[in-house]
């Protein structure tokens, strides 16, 4: 089943996972799993792609297209400020370049929420949200905060594999 008009849902508000949908539709599949293009907030994370699911009874997102990921901290007044710099998807130059496979213009990963058996968010676990991202990214820095925009898209940093919580 198709919904249209969703804008933005909470997913854990003990945790602050939003999901902010392309073109506010997700589509209903079985068990309570939800599939979706768009935005998902989720602590340090903004996250951005496609072929996303929600597999509700795990209590993870399945990414299979992210398209960029930005990381954000929390200064220790509590306020939360973004780091300039976002992941991106490795085009077939920065992969080839980076020593990653060709098949690996794509980044790809999961998030896990939550325990599956905490999806209240009753008990305080460490390290969740946890992404994991399975297939590497690129990190550009031709942006124009990055020293007045030096830099063009020859100047970047290839990731592999890596675990954030």
């Amino acid at each position: 089943m198709t919904v249209y008009g969703v804008e933005e849902f909470n997913v854990s508000d003990s945790l602050n996972v939003i999901i902010k949908p392309d073109s506010s539709r997700i589509t209903f599949l079985q068990n309570r799993d939800i599939k979706f293009n768009g935005t998902i907030n989720a602590g340090n994370f903004e996250i951005t792609g496609r072929d996303f699911t929600l597999k509700y009874d795990s209590f993870f997102i399945n990414m299979n297209h992210i398209d960029s990921i930005r990381f954000y901290v929390t200064e220790k007044n509590g306020t939360r400020r973004r780091v300039n710099n976002s992941m991106v998807g490795a085009d077939s130059t920065a992969a080839a370049a980076g020593g990653m496979q060709a098949s690996s213009n794509k980044t790809a990963g999961t998030l896990f929420i939550n325990r599956p058996d905490n999806k209240s968010g009753k008990i305080k676990y460490p390290n969740y949200p946890r992404l994991d991202a399975t297939a590497g990214g690129v990190i550009y820095f031709d942006r124009s905060e990055v020293l007045n925009g030096a830099y063009d898209r020859s100047v970047f940093f290839c990731g592999t594999t890596f675990q954030a919580g």
